[in-house]
């Protein structure tokens, strides 16, 4: 089944607005939660409101832009400026502050990710103030490592990845618990976390280490990859399922490493609560219990279950069986699709997307009824917040600090070193460098083909503010870059200039040729991110690269 792009949660008004989520005392809070409300459009309408999972209108559609998901009575809307704005989630919104934000995440106790143009990750509280900053810290050697990307908060902790590509994870305090040492980890869950250490020098993969991390970064439990294998993303009452050895078996496991039960299963998709989702040597979906007890035999095509009602189909692709822990049918409904609401999404678990049509959609509850308050609305293509990171490139850290624009660099005016091309209109050239998909009404062309530092290029790109601000360069991942100007008697004080500039937060590496300009390569982080500069005659190059 295909998941409807279209997504809704759920909503308690709370009266008045604090600095952490107002929706539920501690004790009645859940621990993993934190979704209210999501954007929807009403057919004919091409602007954006706020509904919650029983279907009921909390604002009106007016946003030309579509809204995050909300969480802890806020969402985000973007500007013209493809920035973010934060507002409250009421009858009638109101921004809160004049901050702007180039990437944001979701609210989870009051506390947001976002990073600001020009600046590092951060976490804001529900007033947009930031509560502190995640830039860089000391790891064990003493040296300073950058962090770079920063996700929300889950059961208490944050994933964050350094400038290396390891990732760790903060408190809420902002605190480093878990140093970035790990080339994978699990959002925290049950108090634990399941995080892979990178393979040793001259090492296999069957000795790759991974171990099982509580909240204070204490290893309860290791293995190597070639004695057991972790299966899912992490535990439910102390138990989680991991394969052993060539993923022949499935183990249930607790959080010490000891083995419960074999399962029999030739693949195991979910586990929540006590309950397995699992598949049979003959491709068909059943439940068990992690004792290893059939709940629902291996009968149905597929399943799809996340916790409350379970879905279950076999011939019509438009009829679906809701079933109850027994298995038994508790209705059928017709649909193009259903979609079930993850555990993210704040209190009702027994509540269903249905998607009628191509486009109308409609919210039924467990038993397959529509219910009173549900409101037809339209699915959406957009991308929602929930457990999205904040990215900050270092590529924009050197766009500010070099003043690079359309214009020029750090106030001098450049003239394009392609002047002939009709594409460019005199703007900075700007070259692709990765393998990437530029069908995003971005202004490219073929220029030719080579490599820098063994990463191939054949794409020249004028500069273009989307190319770095928009939703198109997320997703592009347009991360290397180089800009060439025809730069006059300028050349060598602009040269001068970029190499004072840069040689403040990089460090030398070598010196080389590029693009027939002999320079200079400056690396920024130990193990990726490099800038080159170079002159030739009246021509000056900068190249970056964070490959």
């Amino acid at each position: 089944m295909k998941k409807v792009l279209f997504t809704v949660a759920t909503v308690l008004f709370a009266v008045m607005l604090l600095e952490s989520c107002s929706l539920f005392s501690e004790n009645e809070k859940e621990p993993y939660a934190y979704v209210q409300a999501t954007a929807f459009t009403k057919e004919g309408s091409e602007k954006y409101g706020m509904m919650n999972l029983n279907g009921e209108v909390i604002i009106e559609p007016q946003f030309e832009n579509e809204p995050t998901e909300a969480s802890c009575d806020r969402f985000f809307v973007q500007d013209e400026d493809d920035l973010w704005e934060l507002y409250t989630l009421e009858t009638t919104p109101k921004r809160i502050g004049t901050h702007k934000f180039k990437d944001v995440g979701a609210f989870v106790n009051g506390l947001c990710p976002v990073t600001r143009p020009g600046s590092w990750p951060e976490y804001i509280d529900v007033n947009g103030e930031k509560k502190f900053d995640v830039k860089d810290y000391l790891d064990k050697d003493g040296k300073t490592k950058r962090i770079i990307q920063t996700y929300n908060f889950q059961d208490g902790m944050a994933k964050v990845m350094n400038e290396d590509g390891l990732y760790g994870f903060i408190n809420e305090t902002g605190k480093m618990v878990i140093e970035p040492k790990y080339v994978e980890a699990c959002p925290f869950y049950d108090g634990k976390t399941i995080a892979t250490l990178p393979i040793k020098l001259g090492k296999n993969e069957e000795s790759q280490e991974w171990e099982v991390l509580d909240r204070d970064g204490r290893v309860m439990f290791s293995s190597k990859m070639g004695k057991m294998q972790p299966g899912l993303n992490g535990f439910e009452n102390d138990l989680t399922v991991v394969t052993t050895k060539g993923g022949e078996k499935y183990v249930v496991i607790n959080s010490k490493g000891e083995r419960k039960v074999t399962l029999d299963a030739s693949n195991v998709r979910a586990l929540f609560g006590n309950l397995i989702l699992f598949t049979d040597d003959d491709f068909y979906d059943g439940l068990m219990d992690t004792e290893g007890k059939m709940v629902i035999e291996p009968e149905y095509k597929w399943l799809r279950w996340k916790g409350g009602p379970i879905l279950a189909q076999n011939d019509s692709e438009d009829e679906y069986d809701i079933l109850n822990y027994k298995g038994e049918v508790v209705a059928t409904v017709e649909a193009k699709d259903l979609w079930i609401p993850d555990e993210t999404y704040i209190g009702f678990s027994d509540r269903l997307v249905l998607k009628k049509d191509s486009i109308t959609n409609i919210i039924i509850d467990g038993n397959g009824k529509k219910l009173e308050s549900a409101v037809a609305f339209n699915s959406l293509n957009g991308d929602h917040m929930v457990l999205t990171r904040t990215n900050y490139e270092l590529m924009e850290l050197i766009l500010n600090q070099l003043q690079l624009n359309e214009n020029g660099m750090l106030g001098k005016t450049c003239n394009s070193l392609n002047k002939e091309d009709d594409t460019l209109h005199g703007k900075n050239l700007l070259r692709d460098l990765g393998d990437l998909d530029l069908n995003h009404n971005i202004n490219s062309q073929k220029l030719f083909n080579g490599n820098f530092m063994g990463i191939p290029y054949s794409y020249l790109l004028g500069y273009n503010k989307d190319v770095f601000d928009s939703e198109a360069s997320d997703e592009a991942k347009l991360t290397t870059i180089i800009a060439g100007f025809d730069a006059g008697e300028e050349t060598d004080k602009l040269y001068d200039m970029v190499k004072n500039k840069i040689q403040g937060y990089t460090k030398f590496l070598r010196k080389d040729k590029i693009l027939d300009s002999p320079g200079e390569v400056f690396q920024i982080t130990e193990n990726s991110y490099y800038v080159f500069i170079g002159k030739k005659d009246k021509e000056f190059i900068i190249i970056y690269s964070a490959q």
